[in-house]
């Protein structure tokens, strides 16, 4: 899902002021400071990546694709900071702060506060990461969830590079981590118009797409962003994705006037 163009992932500190107009799919932001940075460097687009686990990051976040020197579209943005949080170096598939946490024993691991604001868990070892990486938000992702591996998965949240965050807890060993995929709910035209939902979502064998969109391509990646499924035909999709371990997925829609839609998908 990586194309020759470069990405930043930037995060306002306002969802009033910076982000997008309503109704228009282009490469400007609402303040006009931010559009001038945004069009001395070749950007392409600029929109909002949903579904952050922080509620009140929700609008915030922007993903920029730009042709210009990544370098100094970063020096000006983050120079702007009446405007800007934080800009670094993005995907477009996830989000550079979050991960998924899935613990594996649904004991170790577990938040008891925070301190520093520092997330502290009944795990040392866990906690010396977090202070490390600047764990600063951790709950479950699925409350309430039935199945296993869902119930023992947590949303993460650091002040840090999530790559890096991620090999430490790889290298601990308690745990399974994953990037967390960001939704556009966009299409070429206008935001916010396409009308595109799964169910059920978990799924187990197959899922319904419902859409006012017709599709010409699927593709199912991990949140690593190997990519596992490419496909013209839905029914190709449901067998491959039958085959696939429980997890958390991010399917791509590509639509008939040329859209692309992202949606996040979890297998029991």
């Amino acid at each position: 899902m990586v194309s020759a163009q470069n990405y930043i992932e930037l995060r306002l500190v306002s969802a009033d002021v910076g982000g997008v107009q309503e109704q228009i799919i282009n490469s400007h932001s609402t303040d006009s400071g931010l559009d001038a940075i945004l069009q001395n460097y070749g950007t392409t687009s600029y929109v909002i990546k949903w579904e952050h686990p922080i509620p009140s990051f929700n609008g915030r976040i922007m993903n920029v694709e730009f042709s210009g020197n990544a370098s100094q579209l970063l020096t000006a943005l983050n120079a702007y900071n009446s405007v800007v949080d934080r800009a670094l170096i993005g995907h477009p598939g996830y989000f550079s702060d979050a991960l998924y946490n899935e613990l594996n024993k649904p004991q170790i691991g577990i938040p008891v506060g925070i301190e520093n604001n520092v997330i502290v868990t009944n795990d040392e070892g866990l906690n010396a990461i977090f202070e490390t990486y600047n764990v600063y938000f951790y709950e479950r992702a699925f409350p309430g969830a039935v199945n296993e591996s869902l119930a023992r998965t947590y949303h993460l949240v650091c002040d840090c590079d999530n790559a890096l965050l991620k090999t430490a807890l790889e290298n601990y060993n308690i745990s399974v981590s994953n990037y967390m995929p960001a939704y556009y709910n966009l299409d070429k035209v206008q935001f916010n118009a396409s009308q595109t939902s799964i169910y059920p979502n978990p799924f187990t064998t197959h899922f319904t797409i419902d859409s006012n969109q017709k599709f010409t391509r699927y593709a199912m990646s991990d949140l690593s962003g190997k990519q596992l499924v490419n496909t013209d035909s839905k029914m190709t999709l449901d067998n491959q994705a039958e085959q696939l371990h429980s997890g958390i997925y991010l399917l791509e829609l590509q639509t008939t006037n040329g859209q692309t839609i992202y949606l996040k998908l979890i297998k029991r």
